[in-house]
C-alpha cells in the first residue's frame, strides 16, 4: 500500500546529453502566400525561423520548407519519410518532429472527420479541391508510424484565422482530436472546431520550452500546451494526444541541472512550512460569477501599456526582472478592479516561474476576490489554484479548489483533472469519492485500462464497502 501511495503522489507532482546512437530529424513547413479566397498569413514564416532555431539548439537537423505548393509538401513529407528510415537503418534510434505552420481544415470523407493542411499558391474552391490537394494529417501520421522511428512528434500551428470561403456545409475551419498510435504525439495549436490568432504565441512557447533542460520530451510538450492555455481563451485552447512516447527521450538532457533542482525542492519546502491562510479563501467565499462584483471591465490606455510591456517581458521573452520590476511599477498605479484581477492573475504566473508558490496562491485568491473575472477566467484560476497547493502537498486546499472547478458551469474536466481528483481523496482518506471517480476514469480509458487506475481501484474495493455514501 505505501507504494502505491509514493506512486500516486509522484502522478500528481508536478543542448544536454543526447542518447549516444541517437539521431533527430525534423521537418518545418510554413506558408504564407494563398490566394484571397483562402487568406494570405503573415507571421508562418517567422514562426517557423523560431521553431527551427529551437529545434537546431536541441540537435536536431531540419528541414524547412516555405510556401509549399501541393506537389512541394508531398515530396517534402515523402523526402522526409525516407530520410528517417534511411537513419534509422544505421542502427540509429530516429526521432522526427514535423511542424506545421500554415492554413488548416476539416472536412467529411466518407463519414468520418479529417483534418487537412492547406498548400500554398493552390485554388482551393470545393471539398473536393480540398481532399486531392490538402495533405490530411492522419495520413501524414500514418505514414510516418510506418517508418522506423522510435518517437514522432507532428505539431500542427494551423488553423489561422477563418478561411475566406466556404467549401460545403461539411467543411469547417476547426481541427478534430486524432488519436495518435504509441510513440506518436501529436498536438494542435487550437481547440477542436475553433481557429487561432495569427499572432505567433504558439511558436513562441513552443520554442522556449523545447530549450529547458531536465525534461522528458512528453512533459515539455504538455508544459508549452498548458502554458498557452492559460494565454488564450477557452475557445482558442491547444489540445494534445499523447501516444506513449519512450522513457528515455527528454529534447534537452533529462538530468534537471542539481543546483536548479535544489532550488526547486527548497523553494517548496520554503513554502510549506511559511504558509498562512489569508482569512476565508476563495472557494468559501461567494463571489458572484462573471464580473458582476465589478463595475470596470477594461484597462485605461496607460495602464495597458504598462501590463502587456510586463506580460510580454513574461510570456514571449521570459525575462523574469525585466516583467517584475514592470509589474512593481503597475501596482503602484492607480487600478480599477478590472485592473487589479488582472494584474494579480498576472503576479502569480511570474511567482510560479520565480518558484514563490505562496506569493502565486495570494495573488490568484486576491484575482478572485476582486469579482471581477469572467466565467471562464474563474474557471482558470480555480484550476490554477488547485495546482498549486497540489505541488506544496497542500491536498485539502487542492481538493476544495478542484471541487470547486469541477461545478462551474464552463468547465471541461478532463481525463487528468478527474484522475488527479480521485488520487487527491485518496491520498486524504475520502476512500468513497476516491473510488467512484477512479472508476470514471476506468470508463474513459475503455478496455484495458491503464495499470495504475486498476491497481487503485482495487485497493480502494478492499477498503470501502458495497454501497457505501460518499463522504
Amino acid at each position: 500500500m505505501r507504494a502505491l501511495v509514493l506512486l500516486l503522489m509522484s502522478a500528481i507532482a508536478t543542448v544536454g546529453a543526447y542518447a549516444q546512437q541517437e539521431r533527430r530529424l525534423a521537418l518545418v513547413l510554413a506558408n504564407e502566400d494563398y490566394p484571397a479566397e483562402i487568406g494570405r498569413l503573415t507571421n508562418t514564416h517567422e514562426d517557423a525561423a523560431k521553431v527551427e532555431s529551437a529545434l537546431r539548439d536541441i540537435g536536431f537537423s531540419v528541414t524547412k520548407v516555405l510556401d509549399a505548393n501541393a506537389g512541394d509538401l508531398d515530396a517534402a513529407i515523402t523526402d522526409f519519410e525516407i530520410a528517417v528510415d534511411r537513419e534509422a537503418a544505421d542502427g540509429d534510434k530516429v526521432v522526427a518532429f514535423v511542424y506545421a505552420s500554415m492554413h488548416g481544415a476539416s472536412a467529411d470523407v466518407n463519414g468520418r472527420t479529417r483534418n487537412f493542411l492547406l498548400p500554398a499558391r493552390e485554388q482551393i474552391a470545393s471539398s473536393g479541391q480540398l481532399f486531392r490537394k490538402g495533405v490530411r494529417i492522419d495520413q501524414l501520421i500514418s505514414g510516418l508510424g510506418a517508418t522506423e522511428a522510435e518517437a514522432v512528434f507532428v505539431v500542427s500551428d494551423a488553423c489561422r484565422n477563418s478561411i475566406a470561403t466556404s467549401f460545403s456545409k461539411s467543411t469547417n475551419k476547426g481541427f478534430v482530436p486524432i488519436n495518435a498510435g504509441p510513440g506518436i504525439l501529436v498536438a494542435y495549436a487550437t481547440a477542436p472546431g475553433t481557429t487561432t490568432p495569427d499572432d505567433g504565441l504558439f511558436a513562441d512557447v513552443l520554442a522556449r520550452e523545447l530549450r529547458v533542460s531536465g525534461r522528458k520530451a512528453s512533459f515539455a510538450m504538455f508544459s508549452a500546451v498548458e502554458a498557452i492555455s492559460r494565454a488564450r481563451p477557452y475557445e482558442g485552447q491547444p489540445f494534445i494526444s499523447p501516444g506513449g512516447l519512450p522513457d528515455w527521450l527528454c529534447f534537452n538532457g533529462c538530468a534537471e541541472d542539481e543546483s536548479a533542482a535544489n532550488n526547486r525542492e527548497s523553494a517548496r519546502a520554503q513554502a510549506i512550512a511559511n504558509y498562512s491562510e489569508p482569512g476565508p479563501p476563495a472557494y468559501a467565499v461567494a463571489v458572484p460569477l462573471g464580473g458582476a462584483a465589478c463595475s470596470a471591465n477594461k484597462f485605461s490606455e496607460s495602464n495597458a501599456e504598462i501590463y502587456l510591456k510586463a506580460k510580454s517581458q513574461l510570456e514571449m521573452d521570459g525575462n523574469l526582472e525585466s516583467a517584475s520590476s514592470t509589474l512593481q511599477d503597475l501596482k503602484g498605479r492607480r487600478l480599477n478592479c478590472h485592473e487589479i484581477s488582472a494584474t494579480n492573475r498576472l503576479e502569480a504566473a511570474l511567482a510560479v516561474e520565480l518558484l514563490e508558490y505562496n506569493r502565486a496562491a495570494q495573488a490568484l485568491e486576491n484575482a478572485i476576490r476582486t469579482g471581477a473575472l469572467s466565467v471562464e477566467e474563474t474557471s482558470k484560476t480555480y484550476y490554477q489554484l488547485y495546482q498549486i497547493h497540489s505541488i506544496v502537498d497542500r491536498n485539502e486546499a487542492a481538493i476544495a479548489y478542484l471541487d470547486v472547478w469541477l461545478d462551474l458551469p464552463n468547465s471541461k474536466p478532463t481525463r487528468t483533472a478527474i484522475w488527479n481528483f480521485a488520487v487527491l481523496n485518496y491520498l486524504t482518506g475520502r476512500n468513497s469519492t476516491a473510488l467512484q471517480f477512479a472508476r470514471q476514469v476506468a470508463e474513459m480509458d475503455g478496455e484495458p485500462a491503464e495499470e495504475m487506475v486498476i491497481n487503485l481501484i482495487a485497493s480502494l474495493e478492499q477498503i470501502v464497502p458495497e454501497n457505501y455514501p460518499n463522504e
